[in-house]
């Protein structure tokens, strides 16, 4: 997907290594240090837990896209 110059790949071997409840899923989300999260379901399960995340979504040729960087 490309828009204003940006690009948007998606691929099955990057976004989905396996699928996960929502549970497991803000388990990974709370261990890790970088997240790169794709689609509306994924990324408000983020925004419930990390409302700050919201200021940083952006779509790409409509498609909802968010990466959550923490130190």
């Amino acid at each position: 997907f490309k828009e204003k110059g940006l690009s948007l790949r998606i691929t099955r071997d990057f976004y989905c290594e396996k699928i996960v409840a929502e549970e497991e899923f803000l388990e990974h989300l709370g261990s890790c240090t970088v997240a790169n999260l794709v689609g509306e379901k994924t990324i408000g399960v983020c925004e419930s837990v990390e409302p700050e995340s919201a200021n940083s979504k952006r779509k790409i040729a409509g498609i909802p896209h968010l990466q959550v960087y923490k130190m």
